[in-house]
């Protein structure tokens, strides 16, 4: 059957013309279509050896090709068969409509032909219209049941009569008039250019022709110019003949070796001397003109009108039995519905029996194919759970060879499965960094921490790595250390003020007795400087009781400006000694009580000042640290800035990066710890710095104002 369907297009290609309505249209070419029928065989012998690749798709490829393959076919049946697409199609196919017919009986027609154009349009011997445009016009009246005049004028007359309203429409190639003034319909019929030579010519199609003289009517200038873009690289010389006659006799005596013009005409004339038998056309065109018939866009119902006509008769294959009345052998390309029906039987009887061969191949290959489905289904299932350990596994032969990896392991490596299958394991370049460590020991590999395992499997003689991304676990205990130490550092502070207070309250009320008895000028200034010292001194164990009070991660009401006036208290003297000035101000201009998570203002605050306190001792100038603090409805809003020594474009993009620091001493997960706690709650903080000039941090922290919201 496929080797069949072989054969059938190689013989439609090797005859002396197209015979396959395909290409007669020029849609496809030769070399397209012996592909399809070769494929076709091929596909076929594939499905009888039961090819694996057409069996995994069973039934779900099949439907889904054949639904494809219908779609593919019935658009372009309709391309073939009538020229139009999906849309126009449907638009056109339906009856005409009331104001179609209302137009059209209120309305003489009155059709402008070209005068004296054989074989389309002339006066024959009983002086009355003929050609094969008038038949044409003829059977179109009779689809849209209207009678339609038909007026023979010079080419000049046409568009003048049209735009007069001396006709409601005219025959006329496509492009001879404006298409911003008129409506074309669908091509009534397609004129194509092509080259006659003789039976024995050793030509076959226009592509072969060259070193050749070419005769051609002096009426089809055209078709002289066409020529000569195509083909005048390959020495070919136009003679002028004065009509068909002179031409052919030019070519009878070997004047010329091809005779080119349209083949409707060319046709004509070789059908009425009768000897197209010594004659053929070359394959292929070397132009193509569409005669539509021309309206004045006022008048859409008469274009759908015609439209629709057209297409009725093109359904009733009346445009190919009209050309055949007029031409012999020699007959135009035009798509005749017998050969297109025969054609699509031809295919679908193929298409049939695919289908047909397809079940009865699945039915028999059932069992092979459910066992193969329950083995593939199992290994999926054991590739599912290994993809989704949050560890990197490598299974290798012994001696390192790499037979499987899982997507953990890809992602850590950052190299693709094929880059890393069949090779070994101390040999890639991509594992060699990870793997070349001790079992079981913690080690650090850009700004990561991982751990890597060895574990043999001597049953299989093959080996299991197991390589882990500890870092967020990692942090996760650095973090709790930083906490514990927090509380302990709390706790500390708590009781240091305890006992502190206890010894000043002794202070206090003794140096109330002193005062009694110190009456001279010296006693009272020293009663009084013990008194301020007293003061100090209790102002820094209240702030110092205030900032050790532990609190939970959730929100509470918090003094923001007490809050944050006791953690510079605190900071004052380290930021003295290092002549360090404090800029504080809190926008509101007082206290406003808020509700946010107390511990995490602490933690970005002290943090952001040491940072700060550090980055100003590597410069020499006086140091500054400025404060804005502002408490809206539904956040707090800090700026924090001072004039140290600032970091680069590129460090600022890593400084809120785990484990990122620049500093002798350091976890670099002070900054991180903060953007992950704000994230986390919804806030943020983003950073700019100038090297050299400073740095500043904008923090934005989520909070209420009133416990119940």
């Amino acid at each position: 059957m496929p080797w069949l369907t072989v054969i059938m297009f190689r013989r439609s290609l090797t005859v002396s013309r197209p015979c396959c309505p395909i290409q007669r249209l020029g849609l496809i070419s030769d070399d397209f279509l012996m592909q399809v029928a070769e494929f076709s065989a091929i596909l076929w012998i594939r499905f009888s050896q039961g090819s694996r690749w057409i069996m995994k798709r069973g039934l779900a490829f099949l439907i889904a090709g054949s639904v494809l393959v219908t779609a593919f076919a019935g658009a372009l049946d309709v391309l073939i068969r009538y020229n139009l697409n999906w849309i126009d199609f449907i638009k056109y196919s339906f009856a005409l409509t009331k104001e179609e017919q209302d137009y059209l009986n209120d309305t003489d027609l009155v059709c402008g032909v070209k005068y004296n154009d054989l074989p389309l349009s002339f006066v024959n011997e009983e002086d009355e219209n003929d050609g094969i445009l008038i038949d044409f016009l003829s059977q179109l009246s009779i689809e849209v049941e209207n009678a339609i005049s038909v007026k023979l004028e010079r080419t000049e007359a046409l568009a003048r009569g049209l735009q007069q309203k001396q006709f409601q429409a005219v025959i006329a190639e496509r492009g001879d008039l404006p298409a911003d003034d008129y409506f074309f319909t669908e091509p009534l019929y397609i004129m194509h250019g092509k080259m006659l030579v003789k039976d024995e010519s050793s030509f076959q199609n226009i592509k072969d022709i060259k070193d050749v003289r070419i005769a051609v009517e002096r009426t089809e200038a055209d078709s002289a110019d066409r020529i000569k873009e195509l083909y005048g690289h390959k020495n070919i010389q136009i003679v002028y003949a004065e009509d068909f006659d002179q031409a052919l006799d030019m070519l009878k005596t070997d004047r010329v070796e091809v005779v080119a013009g349209d083949e409707t005409k060319i046709s004509y004339h070789l059908n009425q001397k009768r000897t197209d038998q010594y004659y053929r056309f070359l394959k292929y065109s070397f132009s193509r003109k569409e005669v539509c018939i021309a309206i004045e866009k006022s008048q859409k119902q008469l274009l759908s009108a015609f439209n629709k006509g057209i297409l009725s008769m093109k359904k009733k294959n009346l445009i190919a039995k009209t050309q055949s009345k007029w031409f012999g052998v020699l007959e135009p390309e035009m798509v005749d519905m017998q050969e297109v029906d025969f054609i699509y039987k031809v295919a679908l009887s193929f298409l049939i029996s695919l289908v047909a061969f397809t079940v009865w191949n699945l039915s028999t290959a059932k069992k092979v194919t459910d066992k193969t489905r329950e083995l593939l289904h199992s290994k999926e299932q054991l590739r599912l759970i290994i993809d989704t350990l949050d560890r990197g596994l490598i299974i290798a032969e012994e001696d390192g060879t790499i037979n499987e990896v899982n997507r953990e392991l890809c992602r850590i490596t950052g190299a693709a499965k094929e880059q890393l299958q069949k090779t070994s394991v101390s040999e890639n370049s991509a594992l060699q960094r990870f793997f070349d460590r001790d079992d079981e020991k913690v080690f650090r590999l850009d700004q990561h921490y991982y751990i890597k395992k060895t574990i043999d499997l001597t049953d299989e003689q093959k080996r299991l790595y197991i390589l882990e991304d500890c870092t967020r676990r990692y942090i996760n205990e650095i973090r709790n250390i930083q906490e514990e130490k927090m509380i302990a550092v709390g706790l500390l502070s708590a009781g240091l003020a305890h006992e502190i207070r206890n010894p000043l309250g002794l202070i206090r009320s003794y140096m109330y007795l002193i005062r009694n008895f110190c009456t001279g000028e010296d006693g009272t200034h020293a009663v009084a400087v013990i008194n301020d010292s007293i003061n100090r001194i209790n102002g820094l164990i209240e702030s110092l009781l205030k900032f050790s009070k532990l609190s939970s991660d959730e929100c509470q009401e918090v003094d923001l400006d007490e809050l944050i006036s006791n953690i510079l208290r605190l900071e004052k003297e380290q930021m003295t000694k290092r002549n360090i000035t404090c800029d504080y101000c809190l926008e509101s201009g007082r206290s406003v009580p808020v509700y946010l998570n107390e511990d995490l203002m602490k933690m970005i605050i002290i943090n952001l000042l040491n940072n700060s306190i550090e980055a100003l001792e590597k410069v020499e100038r006086q140091g500054r640290i400025e404060i804005r603090a502002a408490a809206e409805e539904d956040a707090v809003h800090i700026l924090f800035r001072d004039n140290g020594c600032g970091v680069s474009s590129e460090k600022l993009l890593k400084i809120f990066n785990p484990f990122y620091t620049d500093k002798e001493q350091g976890t670099g997960l002070g900054l991180y710890i903060i953007s992950s706690q704000l994230e986390q709650i919804g806030g943020n903080i983003r950073a700019e710095s100038a090297e050299g000039e400073g740095t500043t941090f904008y923090i934005e922290i989520p909070t209420r104002r009133t416990e119940d919201e």
